[in-house]
């Protein structure tokens, strides 16, 4: 297998692209309702994003900037793509589960 079958490529970027542009409404739409429904749940979900915003941007900037993330135009755009995927991935699946539980921990109506 050659080098370039093994990293990524605008192939495996437009596929993250795709999983991003299917969960982010869903994260959205979830987090609204959380932050609708006010409480500590709210207050904990706003200072989340806040973290999750500064952290992955942090992240990113000194991963691209120290190499970590490729070396060419399209391994930096996969590998960005896909790190932030993760994070709207990983945040669908949590706030799902909240939903699929009966609601948010805490929660009392």
């Amino acid at each position: 297998m050659s080098e370039s079958e093994t990293r990524p490529g605008w192939s495996d970027a437009a596929c993250d692209m795709c999983g991003i542009l299917a969960d982010a409404p869903w994260v959205i739409g979830l987090r609204l309702r959380r932050l609708a429904r006010g409480g500590a749940a709210a207050g904990d979900e706003l200072g989340l994003m806040v973290a999750e915003k500064w952290y992955a941007n942090k992240g990113v900037a000194s991963a691209i900037a120290t190499g970590r993330m490729g070396r060419s135009p399209r391994e930096i755009a996969a590998n960005v793509i896909g790190f932030y995927g993760q994070w709207v991935s990983d945040n669908r699946r949590r706030l799902s589960a909240g939903e699929r539980a009966g609601g948010i921990a805490g929660e009392s109506f």
